[in-house]
């Protein structure tokens, strides 16, 4: 049996500007299971 120690689902991000709004994220599923090192970085680390 997999256990997890995270579970993420349908995540969304949006960033509106004024009247617009950009789609960044849409739908993302994560799952991490126990005893898994996961690291997550972009351009601010």
């Amino acid at each position: 049996m997999n256990e997890h120690l995270v579970v993420a689902e349908g995540i969304t991000k949006n960033y509106t500007s004024g009247t617009e709004t950009l789609r960044i994220l849409r739908g993302i599923n994560l799952s991490i299971p126990q005893g898994v090192s996961v690291a997550i970085r972009g351009d601010s680390g």
